[in-house]
């Protein structure tokens, strides 16, 4: 289709007999800018000032540029993603996701997948979250041999080593309220000094770290009575390690059964 615009009426040179009319072609796949002169009959021309056209030529110019990355430079912009997807062992079906480590495996309950490994460079470790838009901020963490000790939680879960698998003991409440010099949460401070950040404290004779800070968190920790944050097991093959456990549950609904769940079913190879 052959369409034409024009762009200014006229556009004085300096010259009473000389108009000059600037049109706009698209008649081709590329824009076409005339500059056209027109004439007044009967007067003779002087000669033309250079100013008024430099700057119609530099319009020009503008207009040319804007319609090149309108028309042509933004169809070739790209994005690259140079993200790559983390790797485990993982085989899901519809009710479970099943993990298997070089060492270890274990079965999550649901759609689950690797978010995070080494994360910290002192730890060898795994994060597997829910992949469930309905219960979003459910995830679970495995440490191998090197344990952050010092690691606090809210709540306890007991456990001791039978072999290669686990035996589960009571989930504690928040430990906010029975750790000595906490505050519980019926009477929560508006500023936790930093030493009481995180206290020593004991449920059902197993040792732990109490957060006295983030107590809205429903982050449940493994510890032994034997060794805090830190069970040992031993496979067939793959002999002894040590291990700990975080499962982290911030719906507003959480459900404590999940990591009860996965950790009868862990087993060191």
């Amino acid at each position: 289709m052959r369409t034409a615009a024009t762009l200014f009426p006229f556009v004085r040179t300096g010259l009473e007999q000389i108009d000059y009319r600037v049109t706009l072609s698209c008649a081709s796949n590329f824009p076409i800018i005339k500059l056209m002169p027109t004439y007044k009959h009967g007067k003779s021309a002087r000669r033309i000032s250079n100013r008024p056209l430099i700057m119609i030529f530099a319009a020009i110019l503008l207009i040319l540029a804007a319609l090149y990355f309108v028309f042509i430079g933004s169809s070739n912009t790209t994005v690259k993603n140079d993200n790559k997807p983390l790797i485990s062992n993982v085989k899901a079906s519809k009710n479970s996701t099943d993990i298997d480590e070089q060492i270890f495996k274990l079965s999550l309950p649901g759609t689950w997948k690797l978010t995070a490994r080494n994360w910290d460079a002192r730890y060898t470790a795994w994060q597997w979250s829910l992949d469930d838009k309905h219960f979003a901020g459910r995830w679970f963490e495995v440490f191998l041999d090197t344990i952050p000790t010092d690691k606090a939680y809210n709540y306890l879960l007991p456990v001791t080593s039978a072999g290669s698998t686990l035996q589960l003991g009571s989930i504690s409440d928040n430990c906010v309220n029975f750790t000595p010099g906490a505050s519980p949460t019926t009477d929560r401070p508006t500023y936790t000094p930093l030493s009481k950040a995180s206290l020593p404290s004991k449920w059902q004779q197993v040792n732990f770290i109490c957060d006295n800070t983030s107590v809205s968190h429903q982050l449940v920790g493994t510890s032994t009575k034997e060794s805090i944050n830190s069970v040992t097991l031993t496979g067939p093959t793959k002999g002894s390690h040590k291990f700990f456990f975080l499962y982290n549950d911030n719906n507003f609904t959480p459900d404590f059964s999940v990591i009860t769940t996965i950790l009868s079913s862990f087993q060191v190879k």
